[in-house]
């Protein structure tokens, strides 16, 4: 089953993979990002790794579905929904 991509007018919806885990890490390590996730701050790349890996695998099991966020301008990675 093929992951369904989108797009708006700035960004692309993507599926996340494994080249997108440094940029998540790095907004996901932020106290100020994660104060209403409910969740505390990523510490390390392979917690990240895990996250990451644990959004393959609750789309595979159709438990629920998360897109990357990138940037068309830059293809920048900026944030996931889900």
């Amino acid at each position: 089953m093929a992951f369904p991509e989108l797009e708006t007018n700035r960004l692309k919806l993507v599926q996340v993979k494994e080249e997108h885990t440094q940029s998540f890490f790095e907004i996901m390590s932020k106290d100020e990002v994660t104060k209403y996730y409910g969740m505390d701050s990523l510490k390390n790349i392979e917690d990240a790794s895990k996250v990451v890996d644990s959004f393959q695998s609750a789309y595979e099991s159709k438990r629920g579905i998360r897109w990357g966020l990138v940037l068309k301008e830059t293809d920048a990675f900026v944030g996931t929904v889900g």
